[in-house]
Order: structure tokens, then C-alpha cells, then sequence
């Protein structure tokens, strides 16, 4: 189950990154994380959106440590919003994040 809330990040992400904001609309504008004018989330704000999935909240916590770990950062947030930071590398460490996740099965 950690590997899907990986894969529903992953997800989010795949339909559009945020970078210094939660969530962003279409216009590039920050909006509440939960808008439906959202079109864009950074990955901490797609992991609080797991929430309202329905996806157990331990499932969660060892989905976002694995993502932690794979990116080595102490904030993922600073991580995310590294000016060098681009979505195939956020989608990149999710990704691996999942293989790990499923090795550790």
C-alpha cells in the first residue's frame, strides 16, 4: 500500500508540479491545496492529499520516509524548491522510491 500512495504522488505529480506552493493553478498562481482550480501540486501537498483518498495514514508516513530517503534531504520542501529542481527529477525519486518500497516486500 506504501507503493500506492507512492504511485498516486507520482500521479499528481505526472499532471503538474508546484514549486513554492502546495498547489498552483493553471495560471501559475498558488491556490489552496484542495481548490478545484489546482492544476499543479508540489509533492507535499500531494502526499496531504492522500488523505482524502482514503489511504491509510501509516501506509503514508512510510511512503513519504522512503521518498526522504531516496532524496537525502533534510526538508523536502527545500528539496522541491531548489531552483535546479525540475519534474523528472521529482518524478525520478518517486519512482525509486516505489521500487524500494517493493523491494522491501
Amino acid at each position: 500500500m506504501s507503493a500506492d500512495a507512492l504511485r498516486a504522488v507520482a500521479a499528481q505529480i505526472e499532471r503538474g508540479w508546484s514549486q513554492g506552493a502546495d498547489a498552483r493553478d493553471a495560471d501559475g498562481r498558488a491556490v489552496p491545496l484542495i481548490s478545484d482550480a489546482a492544476r499543479a501540486w508540489s509533492p507535499l501537498g500531494a502526499f496531504a492529499l492522500l488523505a482524502t483518498d482514503g489511504i491509510p495514514t501509516d501506509h503514508v508516513r512510510r511512503a513519504l520516509v522512503a521518498f526522504a530517503d531516496v532524496t537525502g534531504a533534510n526538508s523536502l520542501q527545500e528539496w522541491n524548491d531548489a531552483p535546479e529542481r525540475n519534474r523528472g527529477e521529482v518524478l525520478s525519486a518517486l519512482q525509486e522510491a516505489i521500487e524500494r518500497v517493493e523491494d522491501a516486500r
